[in-house]
């Protein structure tokens, strides 16, 4: 081989063995930011993030908190904030999704519906639904992000939602539970009100019965007198 040659076929494979070294350097630092614009649909099924890193299994520092309550009417909206419970501690990341409380099956398949906002919020569609998932849009540490889910519609059953919160790099807990919210039916509350008009009434029906016996006494005694 010619000296010009050999020397390009070495200068290229020095090339390709940069390249390799380079890729096998870079790709564990991706592993490990991350992704700094939310989780991908790959996560949908076990909300590990792909960070290559194992997940946290002591407590979370972070919490699901459910603003209006543990019991919801029918077919309402249910508005969610995760937040830290120390305010020295934020977040980079979450994903989240709601789930029938009553599904056991080896995959549940999430539930219901999230609302696209724009604080840090970016609604993706998991299988078996549209909107059903949230993330994060950016990696920019927080406190506190709010959210809304709108259940499937006539739902009358318990919904929990799940979370996966990543602190940084890799630290992260996966799957944190909420505490269950029961979907129920409007009741109407104009039963209580009527106690007093029963009793009311109770009052005006012994009221005529005492005139009717005035009456009836009236005629007797006029019958006795003829």
């Amino acid at each position: 081989m010619p000296s010009n040659g050999k020397a390009a076929f070495v200068c290229a494979s020095a090339a390709v063995i940069s390249s390799v070294l380079l890729l096998l350097i870079l790709a564990p630092v991706q592993q490990t930011q991350g992704y700094s614009n939310g989780a991908p649909t790959v996560s949908c099924g076990d909300m590990i993030p792909q960070h290559g890193v194992d997940a946290q299994f002591g407590p979370s520092p972070f919490l699901i908190h459910l603003m209006d309550g543990e019991i919801v009417l029918m077919d309402n909206s249910v508005h969610l904030e995760l937040r830290s419970s120390d305010p020295q501690i934020a977040f980079e990341g979450y994903f989240i999704m709601a789930f029938d409380k009553n599904d056991h099956s080896a995959h549940p398949r999430p539930i219901g519906r999230f609302k696209q906002s724009a604080n840090d919020v970016k609604v993706i569609d998991c299988p078996g639904g549209m909107q059903n998932a949230v993330t994060h849009s950016t990696n920019v540490k927080k406190s506190s992000v709010t959210l809304e889910w709108f259940p499937p519609e006539n739902y009358s059953g318990q919904v929990v939602f799940r979370t996966t919160f990543v602190k940084g790099k890799s630290t992260f807990w996966v799957k944190q539970e909420s505490k269950s919210v029961s979907f129920v039916m409007e009741t109407t509350s104009k039963g209580s009100p009527k106690a007093p008009m029963t009793q009311k009434g109770s009052g005006s029906s012994s009221s005529s019965t005492v005139w009717a016996g005035l009456i009836a006494a009236s005629l007797l005694a006029f019958l006795l007198v003829r």
